[in-house]
């Protein structure tokens, strides 16, 4: 026991004790010659060109790079109510203001409503309704010019001026439009 204690406390002490100072470290041993230089251990492990390159990589590279900007395209295919079941509305289109992109089925869109009298003169159209489109009949004739299109939507979120008891969105015959973003 008290062997065991007496090392303890000479292991605790050589493991507390002070690093010797750099003169005794340096100091030459027996076998060296005075004239001879101690090799430092920093010298044999560390390669003297990799921490530059790491360095001058890092100084190379951004630290931050700006992102592709986004690019949205919008639409709108002007139309007219034909009429609302449950969460199912079928609009016929009179004009859309793109010419290369169709309404597909599948596609998100916002539906909108025309205002009489805008308030302050501000937007005469107010989103009525998120939707997604069901299908698309092509109705009428090319020839005889009164090719359109009807297109079922699928409600998805219903806006608060869709709530409107006076006055409701969804008349038949009322002015709409869809605001596509691609």
């Amino acid at each position: 026991m008290r062997k065991t204690a007496v090392a303890l406390v000479v292991l605790l002490s050589v493991a507390c004790s002070p690093t010797p100072p750099p003169e005794v470290a340096a100091a030459p041993t027996s076998k060296e010659k005075p004239g001879d230089k101690p090799i430092a251990q920093s010298d044999t492990t560390v390669d003297a060109g990799a921490p530059d390159a790491a360095v001058e990589a890092a100084a190379a590279k951004p630290v931050y790079e700006e992102p592709p900007p986004v690019v949205v395209r919008r639409h709108h295919v002007y139309a007219t109510m034909r009429f609302r079941q449950g969460k199912l509305v079928t609009i016929v289109s009179l004009l859309t203001t793109s010419e290369t992109e169709t309404v597909t089925e599948g596609t998100q869109a916002t539906l909108q409503r025309k205002l009489d009298k805008p308030p302050d003169g501000g937007e005469p159209w107010v989103d009525v309704a998120d939707v997604v489109v069901k299908t698309v009949k092509t109705k009428g004739s090319r020839v005889s010019g009164n090719e359109r299109r009807e297109l079922r939507l699928e409600i998805q979120v219903e806006h608060p001026e869709a709530k409107n008891k006076k006055r409701s969105p969804f008349r038949p015959k009322s002015k709409v439009r869809l605001q596509i973003d691609k």
